[in-house]
């Protein structure tokens, strides 16, 4: 029962829209872009957005023809926005913390380079211990980076 329901309101749009989009406009011309005759013009309300553009795709655009009985549309196309680049510096590695070259990054988008560098760990260098003397401290065995 549910599924004919369903069925029968999704064929009613269809016709309805249907009938909507194939009614004629009494004017000519622009419609979808073409100059079929270029003494009258559509009424074309504002434009509404369909797609935002982003940093690597385009957008779309699109508004329709206000005349009574008239649904003609017409489409443009919003260009990428291309990335808009924010410049880090890089970050000698330590030895235990991490480190990064220069990157970029796009304050719209998740563009990165970012490019991590490891710790470079202890480089050790020993040193032996010393025996205290009358005048002199002594130490025991150590290491130092």
């Amino acid at each position: 029962m549910r599924r004919k329901l369903l069925l029968a309101i999704i064929l009613g749009v269809v016709a309805v829209f249907t009938a909507a989009f194939s009614v004629g406009c009494s004017k000519k011309g622009n419609e979808n872009n073409s100059n079929l005759n270029q003494s009258t013009t559509h009424n074309y309300g504002e434009w509404i957005i369909e797609k935002q553009p982003t940093c690597t795709t385009i957008g779309q655009k699109y508004h329709v023809c206000q005349d009574k009985d008239c649904n003609s549309l017409e489409w443009e196309a919003i260009p990428v926005l291309g990335h808009d680049f924010q410049e880090h510096t890089a970050k000698e590695a330590t030895c235990t913390e991490v480190g990064w070259e220069a990157y970029q990054t796009c304050s719209r988008c998740e563009y990165t380079t970012y490019k991590e560098i490891i710790p470079i760990g202890h480089d050790y260098e020993n040193h032996k211990a010393k025996a205290a003397t009358c005048a002199e401290a002594g130490w025991e065995a150590y290491q130092t980076c």
